[in-house]
């Protein structure tokens, strides 16, 4: 029937997102994709991201079930600082390192649990749905997700309100559009 779409392959869904990678980091090039683990660009000599989240690590060690606190990351990273760092730190520049160092192992495996849930259910939601423009906003709200999480591995994402705010949106309307009825056609 018209308005109805044939479910993918998972093969082809492999495919487009490796060509998506592959688009982005043509277009990127290679510069915008290191910046992420090469040195702080103010002093050539410092290798400042791997060295706070060495940092974060030793932070949660001393907080290692319930964290420091929500929001508490400078004080709990202050503790274990060295002197030589020169430098306030107010991140972990991974979302990941900033949730256990302020919200312990367990905050960690809600997080897990609670994106993986979601991911699921908004993937299955995706693929049983029959029309293509629902599917399509199912599918670029998972993107969206995607993204975000990738780019949380090397970034503070989450410390930015307007971040996590918008993409709720984004999940919620992936969420409706996967779990839109059929049309009803007549009356």
């Amino acid at each position: 029937p018209a308005g109805q779409r044939k479910k993918p392959h998972f093969a082809t869904a492999v495919v487009v997102l490796s060509i998506g990678l592959a688009a982005a980091t043509a277009t990127t090039g290679e510069v915008p994709l290191v910046r992420f683990l090469a040195a702080d660009p103010r002093d050539p000599d410092s290798d400042i991201r791997t060295q706070l989240w060495r940092g974060a690590l030793k932070a949660w060690r001393n907080f290692p079930h319930f964290g420091s606190g929500l929001g508490s990351f400078p004080e709990a990273f202050l503790r274990i600082q060295s002197h030589d760092l020169g430098m306030t730190v107010e991140q972990a520049h991974n979302d990941t390192l900033q949730l256990l160092v302020t919200g312990g192992w367990i905050s960690v495996l809600f997080a897990i649990l609670g994106i993986g849930w979601l991911t699921f259910r908004l993937t299955r939601l995706w693929w049983q749905q029959t029309r293509s423009r629902e599917a399509v906003i199912a599918l670029a709200s998972l993107g969206s997700l995607c993204s975000i999480l990738m780019h949380g591995l090397v970034d503070f994402n989450f410390s930015i309100p307007a971040i996590p705010t918008t993409l709720a949106v984004v999940l919620a309307v992936g969420w409706s559009a996967a779990n839109a009825p059929p049309y009803e056609r007549g009356g």
